[in-house]
């Protein structure tokens, strides 16, 4: 099989699979009847990453509120392992990140990638000469 002929079927393929997608957007060009359900469905989605990171800014955000880079981590680490806060800091931010899950909108897997994704992202940002680079990061991401 030549490329040309390679690439054709890889193309086909994926038409094929776009086809039998679900269509996101409402086709009413097409004479389709727009459901409001789902076009409801669709604005209400909320990313738990965007919960998460606001929480934390807020908790991080309080004036009795010392945390650092090192306490969200940990707190975030330790959801993740289902393991109890150790420090006073710690268990406030727990508490907190906790009560996302318990929304009727947010699922728990969603919640716990969100949770993975933004511990990756903290991993990327942190720098020995920048003690509280990812929460500078998170600052300047709600601007």
């Amino acid at each position: 099989m030549g490329k040309k002929s390679l690439l054709k079927a890889k193309l086909k393929a994926a038409d094929k699979r776009r086809k039998r997608r679900p269509s996101t957007v409402p086709q009413q060009a097409m004479g389709e009847r727009a459901d409001t359900k789902e076009l409801e469905q669709t604005s209400t989605r909320i990313n738990p990453m965007d919960l998460i990171a606001s929480t934390i800014l807020k908790h991080v955000n309080q004036p009795e509120s010392s945390a650092r880079d090192v306490v969200v981590i940990s707190t975030m680490k330790r959801i993740l392992r289902g393991s109890s806060p150790v420090s006073p800091e710690e268990v406030v931010l727990s508490e907190k990140l906790s009560k996302i899950p318990e929304r009727a909108d947010i699922d728990q897997r969603k919640y716990r990638k969100g949770l993975e994704d933004i511990l990756e992202i903290a991993g990327q940002q942190q720098s020995s000469s920048t003690p509280d680079a990812f929460l500078q990061y998170l600052t300047i991401l709600s601007q």
